[in-house]
């Protein structure tokens, strides 16, 4: 007879920080925590196409549903519960790693906005797009041409007396299925959801960084065939803001956050036909950002 191996032994409890703020996880079921009455007052389309939902109770607490998975978060933002799915799954390693943190932080009144983020020289430069917009892949290229991991879709902000800085993601990644150097080099694949394998990183950012350049992507088949980068502004961002309502009274800080964040650092479209590949995108990005940095410079 061949004895089992030892049972894996998982935590019933764990601390995470991501996005700026600190939440204590519980892997448990919900049960009493959720009377199954909320408003529901965010859905949107996520990774692989499954549907995440968030709802507000009558107690200030959240449901959040991503899938087939349910996270509580508590009145204060400083709890999240959920239970592990039996088998592993990369849909709830997203939603526990990144979806239910960033909505805590916005939730929080946190500035958020659709934009993945990489380091380089000490900043984070931050390719934006909606989702599916190719922000992702852009920041793959540039972490293949030795950036650091920051962020992947979403970038946390905050105004602070030495201007504006970025509170690093959770260290997940998504990579297109057709880079497994990639996935190799950034650390430990945790599953497929569609077209792009889940990564656990490896190393992770050491905390806030100042914010070098927000670039938001346009690409279509009417754009350039050579690679553009112009001028944006607070309206092409304010575009880009992650739109699940926080507290009222912290909205006027949400865009006073967004305006500071484009008065201290250069906003940029980056423009190219829908075929120009995005290894290209980040060779002229990190070739034109120094002089862009330098021609609309704050």
């Amino acid at each position: 007879m061949t004895a089992s191996p030892p049972a894996e032994r998982k935590p019933g409890r764990l601390a995470r920080r991501a996005y700026g703020v600190e939440l204590t996880c519980e892997f448990a079921e919900i049960g009493a925590l959720w009377d199954g009455e909320g408003e529901v007052i965010h859905e949107a389309a996520v990774g692989g196409g499954a549907a995440l939902r968030i709802e507000r109770g009558a107690a200030g607490d959240h449901l959040i549903v991503c899938g087939g998975h349910r996270f509580h978060l508590a009145a204060d933002r400083s709890r999240l519960t959920g239970a592990r799915p039996d088998a592993p799954d990369p849909l709830w390693w997203a939603a526990f790693l990144d979806w239910a943190p960033y909505a805590a932080a916005t939730l929080a009144g946190t500035l958020c906005v659709h934009a993945a983020g990489v380091l380089a020289d000490g900043r984070v430069l931050a390719p934006a797009a909606d989702s599916g917009g190719g922000k992702s892949t852009l920041a793959g290229e540039l972490l293949a041409r030795g950036a650091e991991f920051f962020c992947d879709d979403v970038l946390a902000v905050e105004p602070t007396g030495a201007g504006v800085v970025a509170h690093p993601g959770p260290r997940l990644a998504k990579v297109a299925a057709t880079r497994p150097d990639l996935v190799r080099r950034l650390g430990r694949p945790l599953g497929r959801t569609g077209e792009e394998v889940l990564v656990e990183v490896a190393g992770e950012a050491a905390g806030p960084a100042p914010v070098g350049a927000v670039v938001i992507l346009e690409r279509s088949a009417a754009g350039p065939a050579r690679p553009q980068l112009v001028a944006a502004g607070l309206a092409a961002l304010r575009r880009l803001v992650v739109g699940l309502p926080g507290p009222a009274d912290r909205e006027p800080a949400r865009f006073e956050a967004l305006a500071t964040l484009c008065e201290g650092a250069p906003v940029l479209r980056l423009r190219a036909r829908a075929d120009v590949p995005a290894a290209a995108l980040a060779e002229y990005l990190l070739a034109a950002l120094p002089e862009a940095g330098d021609r609309w410079a704050r």
